[in-house]
């Protein structure tokens, strides 16, 4: 699958709630989530678990900009996450943790994540499913819309991940030294 995204800091969430109800967004869930970030030799990797006991695998690949991008992606469903948390952990050496609160809305063919993420504080982030022949054109511009209706400038827009934001500096992320195959530490 592929969609465009965009990641930003942004400063109420409440706000962006009602920025929702005035452009038509309808909410759809609420979730807390713990994402677990592999080393990976293309892309990122991650194990997202949930609240609710759900967790599915994700590999993605973009470029780091601080704008609207194309991001390719696979989703695996996983039953059981921890076995699978600590033998990736093991075999590819763990980055770190991200956890959060997320709220998602839905409008246009478009993922609005209003993100409470634990050390960094509100942020958003949208993502235009490039679905039924919407084009990385029209993403781009439903994106374009959405910058502007939730008031986030230029600044505010991160180059990568929550894990790449800084998190760990501001304790959102628990990050590890990844272990190697064999036990051996790997320096960063």
């Amino acid at each position: 699958m592929t969609n465009i995204e965009l990641k930003a800091r942004n400063r109420s969430l409440r706000a962006d709630a009602r920025t929702c109800r005035r452009i038509g967004a309808r909410r759809a869930a609420c979730v807390r989530q713990r994402d677990t970030y592999f080393r990976a030799p293309a892309g990122r990797l991650k194990l997202r678990e949930t609240a609710a006991g759900k967790a599915e695998l994700i590999v993605y690949l973009r470029p780091d900009a601080p704008r609207a991008r194309a991001c390719r992606y696979a989703i695996l469903p996983v039953a059981d996450p921890a076995p699978l948390r600590r033998l990736l952990g093991a075999c590819l050496g763990t980055l770190g943790e991200v956890r959060k609160t997320r709220r998602v809305y839905l409008w246009r063919g478009v993922r609005i994540h209003l993100d409470d993420v634990r050390g960094l504080g509100p942020c958003i982030e949208f993502e235009a499913v490039l679905a039924r022949g919407k084009t990385p054109r029209r993403g781009r511009g439903q994106l374009a819309f959405l910058c502007n209706a939730f008031g986030i400038r230029a600044a505010d827009i991160a180059r990568g991940s929550y894990l790449d934001m800084g998190a760990a500096r501001k304790g959102a992320v628990r990050r590890r030294a990844a272990a190697a195959p064999g036990g051996r530490r790997r320096r960063k």
